[in-house]
């Protein structure tokens, strides 16, 4: 990868510290293994939301999988059919809603990550695109009203997507997007600005030649209070931040609940009584994040913030510590206006997004109380060096290392790592914090 997009992908905000916390973390909590326990056959399925998943695994929601291969989520969304799990759709996407639908197939699963913007009725309007294509939850993130300062992007110049590339899912809003005014150049001035990488050429391909150059119909479109694009800031995501709503409150997750079948999940959330609140304001389900380490610098460990939220949850559903495992299972048909029976007698889903990047590091989360665990920086570093097949070879590689790590811990399904209380020993910290170097 070229400096820019490498930093962009690979940093932090601030000094990095939360960006490093998120795996020292993991570094610090160890495994007692019991031994002499039959694992020949090992089950690493888990259901969420009456979905069956291989493996406790699911691919975050995060944007712009175009400036790492030309086929871009749509590749990452194949990758995570294939392998059986959950593709995680953003909403600064450079592939549409309906592209990434049809691309995966109808017996994919696959949840909508959603802000909040200014204008309520494009959000609303996205989260209907998302259900009518077979979107099966609505990921509401909740830690970015502005984003953190990504110094390396504005040491780069990176202040916005190179020539062709576009945030797709507000064509539909943005006066003039879509109609091929910026065809003509694409080509030579992606490469003149990246002469290192000529296998990424943007347009090669059929599906990309047809979005950048052909006009789209549009209806006469909403204005939007700001655009992503202006480049008036020195880092790109100062200049999209300006579309989000700023103004929020838990009742904005009552909102998105009124409008959608679909089940919410908050993502964002590092507290106890933050995860209370939106259990009370009706969403389904917690994602435990500090957004990779590129927002709050200083914030604590996504996997150091977990058990606080885990033991809340549960005591919310009445469960306590001991009993339940966040699967949230059941079926579709409540008797609540035909939405999802939300926990079938257990505590909410409660997933883990932030510093995973071995099989280790899933029981880990997995035996503090996680459901499920979600990964961004792995895919998308599998997705540069060889597009889907690498997002192919990423699931690979986590599912054997899970697999192995089941069998060497003594554990034969996911239910065996949650109920084991003595499988942890996690050490105090130690050190101080150093400041990577990209």
């Amino acid at each position: 990868l070229p400096t820019d997009l490498y930093e962009y992908l690979a940093s932090g905000t601030d000094d990095e510290q939360t960006l490093q916390e998120n795996l020292q973390a993991f570094k610090r909590i160890f495994l007692q293994p019991r031994v002499m326990r039959p694992v020949a056959e090992v089950d690493t399925s888990v259901t969420v939301f009456g979905r069956t998943s291989s493996m406790p695994l699911f691919i975050s929601p995060a944007g712009v999988h175009a400036l790492f291969d030309e086929q871009g989520e749509c590749a990452t969304a194949r990758a995570a059919a294939s392998a059986g799990v959950t593709y995680g759709h953003s909403q600064h996407a450079t592939f549409t809603i309906e592209d990434v639908a049809a691309a995966s197939g109808p017996g994919a699963s696959r949840w909508y990550q959603a802000y909040i913007l200014k204008d309520r009725s494009i959000t609303e309007d996205l989260v209907r695109r998302a259900e009518a294509q077979g979107f099966e939850a609505i990921v509401l993130t909740v830690d970015s009203v502005v984003f953190g300062a990504r110094e390396a992007d504005a040491r780069n110049g990176f202040s916005g997507l190179p020539p062709g590339l576009r945030l797709v899912n507000y064509d539909k809003y943005v006066k003039g997007a879509g109609t091929g005014a910026e065809a003509g150049a694409v080509q030579g001035e992606i490469d003149q600005r990246h002469p290192e990488r000529p296998h990424q050429r943007i347009g090669d391909s059929q599906r990309d030649s047809q979005r950048i150059s052909e006009p789209q119909r549009i209806s006469e479109p909403q204005r939007m209070e700001a655009s992503y694009a202006d480049r008036k800031e020195a880092a790109w995501d100062q200049n999209s931040e300006k579309m989000f709503e700023r103004e929020l409150s838990w009742a904005d997750v009552t909102w998105l609940k009124s409008i959608t079948n679909l089940p919410v999940i908050i993502k964002g959330i590092l507290r106890a009584d933050d995860a209370v609140a939106a259990l009370d304001a009706g969403a389904d389900a917690i994602t435990v994040s500090n957004h990779g380490g590129r927002q709050l610098d200083g914030a604590l460990a996504a996997i150091d913030a977990l058990p606080q939220v885990v033991a809340a949850v549960r005591a919310y559903n009445g469960i306590g510590n001991g009993s339940g495992n966040g699967s949230g299972k059941g079926d579709r048909n409540g008797d609540d206006g035909g939405k999802y029976d939300k926990w079938a007698g257990g505590p909410a889903p409660v997933f883990l997004d932030g510093g995973v990047r071995r099989g280790t590091d899933v029981v880990k989360a997995l035996a503090l109380g996680a459901t499920a665990v979600l990964v961004g920086k792995p895919f998308y570093f599998g997705l540069a060096v060889a597009g889907e097949r690498g997002v192919e070879r990423m699931f690979e590689i986590f599912r054997k290392e899970l697999e192995a790590t089941m069998c060497l811990i003594g554990a034969a399904n996911l239910e065996q790592i949650r109920s084991d209380p003595h499988l942890l020993c996690v050490r105090e910290r130690e050190g101080t914090f150093i400041r990577s170097r990209l």
